[in-house]
């Protein structure tokens, strides 16, 4: 008898301990330069509402030039590497579904049936009527996963990562781009 006290409390404490997630928290490492790293193309500008108006995404645009800004984009909307960057975004955007996904209820089988039967009697006493017979039959198998040591927490982690990396390659793929597109341009009109 005194077995079976035992065990309960250490059942209880292996599945209270089984419902944690496994490994540590991401923690953004802490860079003591960059808090006060400021990018250079904002030194002419002192002013705030200034600096607004300065968007560095389309910094080429301050050279005014108008084939430079037809070069570029005509290289945008035709360039494959740039139209693959943005593919893989899109791709890992599914992923992320996908691993959200998990920590759902997954329908597994939809079985449904029906079957009918008319048996009409000929000769001999006829029956009050036709004897007919109708059977429906429907069915449904959900299947649900616990995530008791947060295997689907992490993927899900691990799937958002990937998205803002993707993102973040495909905004390089554009300054690369961007910045050949200029560096040649230049290099032509000065030889």
């Amino acid at each position: 008898m005194k077995f079976g006290f035992l065990t309960l409390p250490a059942a209880l404490g292996i599945l209270l301990s089984s419902c944690t997630t496994l490994g540590p928290d991401y923690k953004e490492p802490d860079v003591d330069w960059l808090k006060n790293w400021e990018p250079a193309g904002y030194d002419g500008v002192t002013n705030a509402q200034a600096r607004k108006a300065v968007d560095l995404r389309f910094w080429w645009e301050l050279f005014n030039d108008p084939v430079l800004n037809k070069l570029i984009e005509i290289a945008r909307q035709e360039n494959l590497a740039l139209r693959t960057a943005g593919l893989r975004v899109l791709e890992s955007r599914a992923l992320l579904g996908v691993a959200g996904s998990s920590l759902y209820p997954q329908v597994q089988q939809a079985t449904g049936a029906i079957s009918y039967v008319n048996n009409q009697y000929h000769g001999g006493n006829p029956s009050p009527g036709d004897q007919d017979f109708g059977s429906y039959q429907a069915g449904l198998n959900i299947g649900w996963e616990l995530d008791f040591w947060g295997r689907f927490r992490r993927s899900i982690e691990s799937a958002d990562a990937s998205f803002f990396a993707s993102m973040a390659n495909q905004r390089d793929a554009q300054v690369i781009l961007t910045a050949g597109i200029a560096d040649l341009y230049y290099a032509y009109r000065l030889t």
